[in-house]
């Protein structure tokens, strides 16, 4: 009797967890909708000429690791209006989220290679130490 009496204890426990867990998930869920729609709206009601509103929106779901697709479209669009270090870095971090390591590196490389002599020394700075995160993660994994 005892038994039963711990293995329901730990059954109702276990549902509980599962039903809270399952509220988290669909509260998480819920904000991230809400946080797509949001972007979608700044981007769809901003200027259509506005890298920067594109790269940035792009940047935000890349980040989160959501929307991919359309950040795929709006860092492109963004680098068809004005291709500058931001937006390729952008870029190049949307291969990495991807899990495409050697898109990633000749996106950062290409940038570096390109503007080296436009960008700020924190630019610099920051995709020379992704392209050698890349790198790292490439001799690791070949």
């Amino acid at each position: 009797m005892n038994t039963i009496r711990r293995f329901s204890l730990l059954f109702a426990a276990l549902v509980m967890l599962m039903s809270f867990s399952y509220a988290n998930d669909k509260e998480k869920n819920k904000k991230k909708a809400q946080e797509i729609e949001y972007i979608r709206s700044a981007v769809e009601n901003g200027s259509k000429g506005d890298w920067n509103l594109y790269a940035r929106a792009a940047q935000i779901c890349i980040n989160r690791g959501y929307n991919m697709d359309q950040a795929y479209e709006w860092v492109s669009h963004s680098i068809d209006l004005h291709n500058n270090p931001l937006n390729n870095e952008i870029l190049g971090d949307y291969y990495m989220r991807m899990g495409d390591t050697i898109g990633a590196y000749e996106v950062y490389h290409d940038t570096v290679s390109k503007f080296m002599f436009e960008m700020k020394d924190e630019e610099l700075s920051r995709l020379q130490l992704k392209i050698r995160m890349v790198t790292n993660e490439l001799r690791k994994n070949p």
